[in-house]
């Protein structure tokens, strides 16, 4: 049984439709217990079962409430293992496991503040597992630091599972491919009154940020660098394109299954695609769109809402930007931009510093730096194709080798059967 608070858009819930699909392949029943979302058809498709609760809460009383709901699911469908993703669900997952002796672990997806002691209780649900995986040398850092003194043996409960990416969604197209994301991209952003950016002579140099409209995933510092760099004149064709707003520019159900079948009918389903436009817009987003105007870069920088056809805005960027402004736990993004062979520039903190290597697979700068970023895009904006491509070829090399799908299901799947062997063997503590 797998818990998480929800199933939007996001890391954590990516990852657990990807174990839902290995447990079915182990020959296992993979059962999710959420609160839902708009992943919920992914879970059933991928053969597993799925339960809903409000494990999203954080009140006290309904994860006590939660803890017993969990536990009766976990007697009626005969639970071997329950695994948490997130702090308010693992404490009834925890008390629920504990009363029926079950094993239960869990998994850290990002980092958690603790400026209190109260709140270090609260976080310490994520450390009360039989096995605990992080995300990243980086998080398991922070877990020790966190929770190491009073955890004596948290160190040896740590297991480092990288995330990954998928290698068959994530790779590569051919032209026929290439030319169905150009258009269908440009078709979109046609229809929605956005500057058209395959279509402008000479070939626009294209960037993308793919991420949550929040304030630490450096939108701002983006912005500011396109300053610097219009200031030195050194941003003609330029386009960026800020992926994860409100206002969808590319339809959700855009063409998925186009990008591994390469037929002619996926260009059709790409230019035909009617976007679907959601009034409703952050505050920051909106913050970020006056910035824009403002400082008269519109024409360079368009806003295009968060879709499930993460690979085709990938395959049609030039290169890829992951400017965040604190640490990272992983950053998943930096490894499908590597999947599909794509130069990243990505700040130089948290899990980046494990995914890239400087200059080599991808490029770090100085985190909160505009100057920093605004040099790193104009030398990539400079290389000579070959040169990126090379970068980006090395990039995939180094994905295929440290940070597929396979290899973090593979590692987990060994994580459930390793616990389990050795719980009913009695040879681990059953509970902290």
């Amino acid at each position: 049984m797998q818990v998480i608070p929800s199933l939007d858009m996001g890391g954590a819930e990516r990852t657990t439709i990807e174990m839902t699909e290995a447990i079915i392949a182990a020959g296992w029943r993979a059962i999710v217990v959420t609160q839902g979302g708009r992943l919920e058809e992914e879970i059933v498709k991928a053969g597993g079962e799925l339960i809903l609760l409000p494990v999203k809460s954080k009140n006290p009383l309904t994860l006590w409430r939660n803890s017993i709901r969990i536990r009766r699911l976990m007697q009626k469908h005969n639970v071997s293992l329950v695994h948490a993703r997130s702090r308010a669900p693992a404490w009834s997952c925890y008390w629920a496991a504990r009363a029926l002796n079950v094993p239960f672990i869990t998994t850290y997806h990002g980092a958690y503040g603790a400026q209190s002691r109260l709140k270090r209780w609260y976080n310490s649900s994520m450390v009360r597992g039989t096995r605990i995986i992080a995300n990243s040398e980086f998080t398991k850092n922070l877990i020790l630091q966190a929770h190491g003194e009073t955890e004596p043996d948290l160190a040896t409960r740590i297991t480092v599972v990288f995330r990954g990416a998928d290698m068959k969604r994530f790779s590569p197209p051919n032209k026929l491919g290439k030319k169905a994301i150009d258009q269908g991209l440009s078709h979109n952003f046609q229809m929605n009154n956005a500057l058209t950016i395959t279509q402008t002579t000479p070939k626009p140099f294209r960037l993308l940020l793919p991420a949550r409209m929040t304030a630490w995933k450096g939108h701002e510092i983006v912005i500011k660098s396109l300053l610097i760099l219009s200031r030195a004149g050194q941003w003609p064709n330029l386009r960026i394109v800020f992926l994860g707003g409100a206002h969808t520019l590319m339809g959700e159900d855009v063409a998925k299954d186009w990008f591994r079948d390469q037929e002619p009918e996926g260009v059709g389903a790409l230019l035909h695609a009617t976007p679907k436009m959601d009034e409703k817009m952050g505050p920051y987003e909106a913050h970020l769109r006056e910035l824009v105007v403002k400082n008269g870069v519109s024409d360079l920088v368009h806003f295009v809402a968060h879709n499930n056809n993460i690979a085709s805005a990938l395959a049609w960027a030039d290169g890829v930007l992951v400017p965040s402004t604190r640490p990272e736990a992983f950053g998943r993004v930096v490894v499908e931009a590597g999947a599909m062979a794509k130069p990243v520039i990505a700040s130089n903190h948290g899990g980046a510093r494990e995914t890239i290597i400087d200059q080599k697979t991808g490029f770090l700068v100085t985190p909160n730096d505009a100057q920093a970023l605004a040099d790193a895009i104009h030398n990539l904006m400079e290389m000579d194709e070959e040169k990126r491509q090379k970068i980006g070829h090395a990039a995939r090399d180094r994905v295929l080798n440290n940070f597929t799908t396979k290899t973090m299901c593979d590692q987990t799947i060994a994580i459930y059967k390793d616990v389990i062997k050795q719980y009913e063997a009695g040879r681990i503590s059953r509970h902290v």
